[in-house]
């Protein structure tokens, strides 16, 4: 029951989204910059009695070394950054998706694995024939040689890198999912009451965040309940209008939602204070119904202290007379919700939440 629950405050520790962690992506041109500017800066340790050659030599071997070392090092931040798609939570999968093919985003990860070795076997080749070079003349030919082939590497994975860094503005600010929890996807109508559902629920204050391909951000509040996490999510602009006014890119990213999702709690304001009647609600709840099949959905009534018996009576009569009654803003009935939707998150998932008697 209710009372045998412990509410753990704090935030949990999530599990960090795949793609907050990758850097700002440069363009080629950027990083043939940086790289050219820093290898000026390589000063090898040189007596000063050798002859000028051996100068040279040892000065343009540490300048090829730097700029291999400072590109293959940025390279190799970027490639191990980015995650491999086929190890993504199908959540972020689905997204990836919608921003670029499969393919050329794997192709674009694994061509700054190969620019590396190829940039390698320059340094490589090029120290070694300063070190034999006859001349100064030599050594400053070399030299350049070395630096026109090592930046034509960059060049030549120049979409690569504005691909890549496409994928990384659009999914940075992606929220963290925890795949060992519950998530709880909470939808209906704008005002109906979801924000302050989260925010009743909600242990810590929700955090905001962006989702790709609309222009509003998700609301993603957390608690515990004992040893379980929870995850309840808001998605204002996303579950608030029928689907067939959706274009196909949001359509996907709705969809999207479908891996996210271990059930969700669609939200009625039977009083129909927030500008929205039953009948439009109800509609909206069927096509949600409709499109999260395999995901269970909860609908639930608030605003029922301000509603009249009738407006409850319609809701009932088209949902059923055993539907979950609340008033979110004083949390009257809130926690019975969201027990619910766990249990039957934990029915779909097979998730085990010891000590918490079912409702």
């Amino acid at each position: 029951m209710l009372n045998q629950v412990k509410w753990c405050g704090g935030l949990l520790n999530m599990v960090q989204q795949p793609f907050s962690r990758v850097p700002e992506i440069p363009s080629a041109e950027a990083l043939i910059d940086i790289a050219y500017r820093r290898s000026l800066k390589a000063s090898p340790s040189i007596p000063l009695q050798a002859p000028r050659i051996v100068k040279m030599k040892r000065l343009a071997e540490a300048r090829i070394r730097s700029l291999g070392d400072f590109l293959c090092s940025k390279l190799n931040s970027i490639y191990a950054a980015l995650p491999s798609s086929r190890d993504l939570h199908p959540f972020y999968r689905t997204l990836l998706g919608l921003v670029v093919k499969f393919e050329d985003y794997n192709k674009a990860r694994s061509k700054l694995k190969a620019s590396q070795r190829i940039i390698r076997k320059l340094v490589r080749e090029y120290t070694t024939k300063v070190r034999e070079a006859a001349s100064p003349a030599d050594v400053g030919k070399i030299r350049r040689e070395a630096y026109g082939r090592i930046l034509s590497v960059i060049r030549r994975i120049r979409k690569q890198l504005e691909l890549l860094e496409k994928v990384r503005k659009s999914l940075y600010k992606v929220p963290s999912v925890d795949p060992e929890g519950v998530i709880i996807v909470v939808a209906g109508y704008p005002n109906v009451g979801k924000s302050t559902f989260v925010d009743q629920v909600s242990t810590a204050k929700p955090k905001i965040a962006e989702y790709p391909f609309t222009t509003t951000e998700i609301v993603v509040g957390h608690l515990t309940l004992n040893a379980l996490r929870v995850q309840v999510i808001d998605t204002p602009g996303l579950l608030d209008r029928p689907i067939y006014k959706r274009n196909k890119i949001e359509r996907m990213a709705i969809a999207a939602i479908e891996h996210l999702a271990d059930s969700i709690i669609f939200i009625l304001d039977p009083s129909e204070t927030s500008g929205y009647t039953i009948e439009e609600q109800l509609s909206l709840f069927k096509e949600i119904k409709n499109t999260f099949k395999t995901t269970p959905i909860i609908p639930v009534l608030n605003k029922v202290d301000i509603s009249t018996k009738d407006q409850v009576k319609r809701c009932e009569d088209a949902l059923g007379a055993s539907l979950f009654k609340m008033v979110a803003k004083d949390g009257v009935g809130v926690h019975e919700v969201l027990l619910e939707a766990i249990r039957l998150a934990k029915a779909s998932s097979q998730l085990a939440v010891a000590g918490v008697d079912q409702p």
